[in-house]
């Protein structure tokens, strides 16, 4: 196996434990077990505890694992790449699904006459009354409001040139 290929496996890992210096996520959440043992290990031994996947969620994708590697593995790959892997048997949660496509969730609403207005209202109601929270979105964030009129309607619009 060459070089290149190798840095996208766990092979080269040296089960050292420079990371946990490094990692943002293992120093704020103490569940986190570390990107060594969900990138590069999981991708070895294909873990069956369900905790073990969970916490793929937890990496945020800062790449500090990557430049804390003495042997240049890139455990962040690894890392994403496990996550793939795993969504493709486990669905996403609907909030999930919600927050990662606003653009599909705007377009929805843009369908139906004033519901911009109705689908921002009801976001604060919602946030008032625990929703959020009750769907695993933080209750003490604002959530975007959708415009009434979409962006690209602004197109006609041209800058001064400087």
């Amino acid at each position: 196996m060459s070089d290149t290929k190798a840095i996208f496996t766990g092979d080269r890992c040296l089960s050292c434990t420079s990371y946990m210096a490094n990692c943002p996520v293992m120093a704020a959440i103490k569940d986190y077990r570390g990107p060594k043992l969900v990138g590069p290990a999981h991708g070895r031994m294909h873990f069956s505890q369900e905790n073990i996947e969970e916490s793929l969620n937890y990496c945020s994708n800062c790449k500090s694992c990557d430049r804390a590697c003495p042997s240049g593995v890139a455990v962040s790959t690894l890392n994403m790449l496990q996550r793939a892997q795993y969504y493709k048997n486990h669905p996403h949660l609907r909030s999930e699904d919600m927050l990662a496509h606003g653009e599909r969730m705007a377009n929805l609403i843009r369908k139906i006459p004033f519901s911009a207005t109705f689908s921002n209202l009801g976001m604060s109601i919602g946030k008032a009354l625990g929703v959020f929270s009750a769907l695993g979105i933080a209750g003490e964030r604002n959530m975007p409001a959708y415009a009434a009129t979409p962006f690209f309607w602004f197109n006609h619009v041209k800058q001064e040139k400087q």
